[in-house]
């Protein structure tokens, strides 16, 4: 006896598991969370950097405020006309002091003539900015006392001098030049004195000599 099996039945099919639509709909919103909560970190570090970009800008935007004023002090320190010209009249100084000392040995200043003819050379060879306020003559000797507006202007003046016949043959070995000093409570050329800073004498005085000879607190008026 023979029986026959139907294997189309409905118990013989493959079941497919299927997810429910309320379980998807879950899963697609824990997936929208999460991708929400990364794009929100990633909001978040993006802002902090730009943040902290923008304080090292300022910071940086304030440092470049303070060198500029930094710079404008040290150059206004710079610039200031009293330290320019004590500067100037220091190292005009240094320079007639070396330019001095080399007229002895070149032999720029030579031998006495007569008396007259040396006062006349004096005068002839004075120049603007430039006096004596005295001189001594005697035999081989010679001795000038004097004052200038600038130290550069002495030097000119002896190799001028030099040049007068009258003068060939004398040589002068003691050659100075220096600052006077202002007495307290005086007033001086440049201005009053004031006890804070008195001001320098607008002029220098110098000392020329054929023998060492000490030279005097204050020239002959």
């Amino acid at each position: 006896m023979s029986q026959q099996i139907n294997l189309y039945g409905a118990q013989f099919r493959p079941v497919r598991d299927v997810l429910p639509a309320p379980r998807l709909i879950g899963i697609a919103l824990s997936a929208l969370v999460l991708l929400a909560g990364l794009w929100g970190a990633l909001a978040w570090q993006v802002a902090d950097a730009r943040s902290r970009a923008q304080s090292v800008h300022r910071d940086l935007e304030s440092r470049k405020v303070e060198i500029a004023e930094l710079a404008k002090t040290v150059g206004a320190r710079r610039s200031d006309p009293k330290l320019d010209q004590d500067l100037a009249r220091v190292e005009a100084l240094h320079r007639a002091r070396t330019e001095l000392r080399t007229l002895p040995a070149s032999g720029a200043l030579g031998a006495p003539g007569g008396f007259s003819e040396q006062m006349r050379a004096f005068a002839r060879q004075s120049s603007d900015g430039l006096w004596l306020t005295g001189f001594a003559l005697s035999g081989q000797q010679v001795e000038l006392h004097g004052r200038a507006l600038s130290a550069d202007l002495v030097p000119a003046y002896l190799r001028r001098l030099g040049q007068e016949k009258v003068m060939s043959g004398v040589a002068l070995n003691d050659l100075r030049i220096a600052q006077p000093e202002v007495p307290k409570g005086s007033r001086d050329v440049a201005g009053p004195e004031t006890k804070a800073s008195p001001r320098t004498p607008a002029f220098i005085e110098f000392h020329v000599a054929s023998e060492a000879r000490a030279m005097p607190t204050q020239a002959p008026p």
